[in-house]
């Protein structure tokens, strides 16, 4: 997002965006486009975070059921096609219902690994990522809000150029080590290895930490992530073979989930805010040479060499050319990206 007085404001849906694609992170935070299929998944993630934030609280489990029933199953109904065959049905509400509560049968706040302090559940942070002024000049240049340079710029107030712009879960300390963490909650389709050792290297872990430093001024060591799979519950009639009833029975006992925990040294930190401040550049320039989509054209599209289209939320609309008429319509949804909404990962 660039405001009105053109500071640039990241996030790390934005970096990662960018880093995959020039026309997915111009098209989804320049011109505000996504897809209805991806933002279900959106809605979903956010939905989970917002319960969670009450489960660090420790409010008692019938009322994190409550709120989430008020949340999301009235949107489950008007959005999500009551269609075992469908895309999302995994995310209809009477599955995601059935896989919280479980969840939070095996997870009672009592039994966390660490300590939560309740003033430091849903942490905002903005950060600088460097000392510029929008104006294109070093912090060190302006005096009393001017610019040096006031002969040639006309900067009147010195504006942070690049912003790291988030919110952390929480901020939790491990009883292994006393140290501090960030904790994430993470929602997926399927928590297989792959997407556990996805959750190792994210830059999002790195820039969390990042700016959990930045801003508290303590040595945060590294990141809890609380991993749930979203995935659709068996409720057929066979026989589970390991708790020996139907799975109609027994299915919410196959709910998958994981708490992982990682580090982060400072080399690992060093440079994800350099790639992070390079890719805010790019970002901005992208949204400056291109500002509308009249210059759909002339907007690169990298994912198409790397994979990245796979999981796009462009792949059918760039397979159908990118048109700029009335079909655009029934492909994309005009959402503007806002700062601090949760994401279905």
């Amino acid at each position: 997002m660039i405001r009105p007085n053109g500071q640039v404001v990241v996030d790390n849906s934005l970096l990662r965006s960018v880093a995959s694609c020039d026309f997915r992170g111009w098209m989804r935070h320049g011109q505000g486009y996504t897809t209805r299929e991806e933002a279900i998944a959106a809605y979903a993630g956010q939905a989970w975070h917002e319960v969670m934030a009450d489960y660090l609280r420790a409010e008692p489990d019938e009322r994190l059921v409550q709120k989430f029933e008020l949340l999301y199953h009235g949107y489950s109904n008007e959005f999500i096609p009551d269609d075992p065959k469908g895309r999302w049905f995994r995310l209809r509400w009477e599955n995601v219902d059935a896989i919280l509560k479980e969840w939070l049968v095996q997870h009672p706040v009592r039994g966390l690994p660490f300590a939560v302090n309740k003033n430091l559940v849903e942490v905002g942070f903005q950060v600088p990522l460097s000392d510029e002024c929008v104006c294109g000049h070093p912090e060190k240049r302006h005096r009393h809000g001017w610019c040096q340079w006031k002969a040639k710029c006309k900067c009147q107030a010195f504006v942070h150029a690049f912003v790291f712009y988030g919110r952390l879960d929480a901020l939790v300390t491990a009883e292994h080590d006393r140290g501090l963490y960030v904790l994430d909650h993470k929602t997926t389709g399927r928590l297989t290895q792959w997407k556990i050792e996805e959750y190792r290297h994210d830059s999002q872990m790195s820039g969390y930490v990042w700016a959990a430093r930045q801003t508290t001024g303590s040595n945060v060591i590294g990141i809890y992530i609380s991993a749930v799979e979203l995935s659709s519950l068996p409720n057929s009639e066979r026989k589970c073979l390991t708790h020996g009833a139907p799975y109609s029975e027994c299915g919410s006992l196959h709910m998958k989930s994981q708490l992982l925990v990682y580090n982060r040294t400072q080399d690992q930190l060093d440079e994800w805010h350099a790639t992070a401040l390079e890719l805010a550049r790019r970002y901005r320039k992208l949204c400056t040479d291109s500002p509308t989509l009249d210059h759909v054209p002339q907007v690169r599209t990298q994912g198409t060499f790397h994979g990245a289209c796979i999981f796009c939320d462009f792949k059918d609309y760039c397979a159908a050319g990118r048109p700029q008429d009335s079909t655009m319509g029934t492909l994309l949804l005009h959402e503007p990206w806002v700062p601090f909404v949760a994401e279905e990962k």
